[in-house]
């Protein structure tokens, strides 16, 4: 699996067990802010997770 739409909305801890259960290649699963700039390099084994200032999922998980 490669993205995770289900997860909007959900609270940002929720994210990363479901997520490295449904992809095992999955290395990290980073959770951040809206707002948080990030590195800019593509890795295959991460995932991000952008949550709003209450800690909800914003955008999907890809």
């Amino acid at each position: 699996k490669q993205s995770w739409p289900e997860l909007v909305g959900q609270a940002g801890e929720v994210a990363e067990p479901v997520i490295k259960g449904q992809n095992p290649f999955v290395k990290d699963v980073i959770i951040v802010r809206n707002d948080t700039k990030l590195i800019e390099n593509f890795r295959c084994d991460r995932v991000w997770i952008f949550t709003n200032p209450d800690g909800t999922i914003s955008r999907i998980p890809t």
